[in-house]
């Protein structure tokens, strides 16, 4: 492992961008929450890298409910690791508007869950939703039914613990994406 980790991100984005065939512009860096080893000095150079490149970027939280699943928590979430624009270079800009999409990977994206066809059954369900949010929608997912009702870490509360288990939910609190990798 390199012994300047800002300097090798920095080397290394420098060399994608040399093959990207677009102009510069606004860019967005996504950065996660699952605990990389120097992360502040990683994104200082890449942000680095893509400022010398004439690109403008800010970066953008990569991270279901940590943080509770808010602007504010999220943001936090990243100052706790150094990732600041005093820290990196570029300003923090989170937010939780989502884009509806018509498909991902062939598959149809629904709006909610009472628009997905009565004959398709759901195996699992994953909540990465503000806890009064969360609440909300036991209801739903309960008409629709699920084997397994993953609450991702952020997630959870007491109101929602209580709500799913009246509903008779299997309900499981642990994070879906790292069971993911698991399988």
């Amino acid at each position: 492992m390199e012994a300047e980790p800002e300097s090798a991100a920095e080397r290394e984005t420098a060399a994608v961008l040399q093959a990207l065939e677009r102009p510069p512009g606004p860019v967005a860096v996504g950065v996660g929450s699952r605990g990389v080893a120097n992360l502040e000095a990683l994104v200082r150079g890449v942000v680095r890298a893509l400022r010398r490149a004439g690109w403008d970027p800010f970066i953008v939280p990569a991270m279901g409910s940590h943080g509770g699943a808010t602007a504010a928590g999220q943001t936090e979430v990243l100052a706790g690791y150094g990732v600041t624009e005093a820290g990196v270079g570029a300003p923090v800009r989170a937010g939780m508007a989502t884009v509806v999409a018509g498909e991902v990977e062939g598959l149809p994206v629904y709006k909610s869950l009472s628009e997905i066809p009565h004959d398709v059954k759901l195996d699992r369900i994953s909540v990465y939703l503000p806890p009064p949010v969360a609440v909300k929608v036991l209801d739903d997912i309960a008409k629709k039914g699920c084997k397994e009702l993953w609450v991702n870490p952020g997630a959870e509360s007491a109101e929602l613990v209580e709500k799913a288990s009246r509903l008779g939910l299997n309900t499981i609190f642990a994070c879906s994406y790292s069971d993911a990798l698991a399988q």
